[in-house]
C-alpha cells in the first residue's frame, strides 16, 4: 500500500524541499590531478525536484560548486514511496529524492568512520566531506558545499559503467560503493514515473520543466508544483518497476 503523504518538509543546505516525492539524483564531478594521485575525486551527489532536462541544467549551474572544473557524470530518476535502507533505527523506510541523498550521504560517512577518517582533518582521505576549498586569491580555506565529499575515483567508472549497463552485479567494481551502483542501475526511467508525466512542463526561466513539488495554494510562486489531484494519481498509479531496487538481495 502506497504510503500517504504528509505535508513535512526538510531542509537541505537552507532550501526547502518536500520530503517523499520524485525528483533527481545528479553526480557532479571536480575532478583535479593532485587529488587523482592520491586515488581520489571531488564529487558532489545533489538533488532537484525536477524532470531530467532541467535537474540537469540544475546540476551545471549549482550553488555549491566545488573546484575549477567540474562535469555532472550521471542524473537519475528517483520515485516517492521508494524503499530506502537505514543507518539508524528502523531498517527500511519509504522516501524519495531527498531521502535517497541523506541516504548517500550517511553512507559516505559510514564508510569514512570505519575506515578510521579524522573528522576535521584537511587531509583528503576517502569518503570525507569535502567543506572546504582552499581560495586561490587568499589561500585561506572557506567553506564549501556539504554535499561534495572525496571518493575512491573508481567511482568514476562505476557511475559510468552503471549508466551504460556494463558492470557486473556485485563484482569488485561495483563493491566500491554498492549503494551508488544500486541507485543508477537500477534506477527506473524517467518516463516510467508518474510525476514526470511530459504533459506537466511548465515553462520556468526559459525552460520547459516538471516540478513535482506538492501544491498547497494556487499562486505564482507554486504554480508550476503538482495540485493535489495529481498527487493523489502519482501515488496509486501502478509502476512498472519494483520500488525496492535499493535493497541488496
Amino acid at each position: 500500500m502506497p504510503k500517504q503523504i504528509n505535508n513535512l518538509k526538510s531542509t537541505a543546505l537552507g532550501k526547502w524541499s518536500d520530503v517523499n516525492i520524485a525528483g533527481s539524483v545528479y553526480f557532479t564531478a571536480a575532478y583535479c590531478n593532485e587529488l587523482a594521485e592520491k586515488g581520489l575525486v571531488k564529487v558532489k551527489v545533489g538533488i532537484c525536484n525536477a524532470d531530467y532536462k532541467a535537474s540537469l541544467n540544475h546540476a551545471r549551474s549549482g550553488t555549491t560548486y566545488s573546484g575549477d572544473n567540474y562535469d555532472v557524470i550521471a542524473c537519475v530518476a528517483v520515485d516517492e514511496n521508494t524503499w530506502i535502507p537505514q543507518l539508524t533505527g528502523n531498517k527500511l523506510e519509504q522516501g524519495g529524492v531527498l531521502e535517497m541523498e541523506q541516504f548517500l550521504h550517511g553512507v559516505f560517512m559510514e564508510y569514512f568512520n570505519k575506515q578510521g577518517g579524522e573528522i576535521g582533518s584537511t587531509k583528503a582521505t576517502p569518503f570525507m566531506q569535502c567543506i572546504h576549498r582552499r581560495s586561490k586569491l587568499t589561500g585561506k580555506l572557506q567553506q564549501s558545499g556539504k554535499e561534495w565529499f572525496y571518493l575512491p575515483i573508481e567511482i568514476l567508472d562505476l557511475i559510468t559503467a552503471c549508466k551504460t549497463k556494463t558492470i557486473k552485479v556485485g563484482g569488485d567494481l561495483w563493491n566500491v560503493c554498492p549503494e551508488i551502483a544500486r541507485c543508477i542501475y537500477f534506477a527506473p526511467k524517467y518516463e516510467q514515473v508518474p510525476s514526470f508525466d511530459t504533459s506537466r512542463q511548465q515553462k520556468s526561466r526559459g525552460i520547459l520543466k516538471v516540478n513535482t513539488q506538492r501544491q498547497d495554494r494556487v499562486s505564482n510562486n507554486n504554480k508550476l508544483k503538482r495540485t493535489p489531484d495529481q498527487c493523489k494519481q502519482d501515488l496509486w498509479a501502478v509502476r512498472e518497476y519494483a520500488r525496492n531496487y535499493m535493497i541488496a538481495c
